[in-house]
């Protein structure tokens, strides 16, 4: 795994999304909506805005729309972008084998680092590239 490929994901209203490049690295946290692991790691990250200032932040689930919506729910006032991956196409890709399973990209989707299992904001950060690569 090099860089993050072009993957349509949906929004909770069933909305297609594509993640693109950006000046912000990208982290990606995959999570199942009965994980409290996954639930620790979202209160953790959308209560920090360090994380927001370096990185656009993306909570994927494989699961129903209706988990995602109610997941995302809880969250109705961060920064996160709650995603569904329908065709599971990234899910394969990343070789998601646990939640949650933590993926960090840089500004241009080149991958740098994969975290499974619940990760401390503070160790997300500290693997997020510092300076923007274009």
């Amino acid at each position: 795994m090099e860089k993050l490929p072009d993957a349509e994901l949906f929004t909770s209203n069933n909305v297609s999304y594509r993640i693109q490049t950006s000046d912000k690295a990208i982290v990606i946290v995959y999570f199942k909506s009965d994980c409290q692991y996954c639930l620790n790691e979202a209160f953790k990250i959308s209560e920090n805005n360090i994380i927001f200032t370096k990185a656009q932040v993306y909570f994927i689930t494989v699961e129903s729309i209706e988990y995602l919506k109610e997941f995302e729910s809880t969250f109705s006032s961060s920064k996160i972008l709650f995603l569904h991956d329908k065709q599971k196409y990234l899910y394969d890709y990343l070789q998601v084998v646990n939640f949650p399973s933590t993926y960090i990209f840089n500004s241009d989707k080149k991958f740098t680092k994969r975290i499974v299992g619940f990760a401390a904001t503070d160790e997300i950060i500290s693997y997020i590239p510092n300076e923007p690569s274009h």
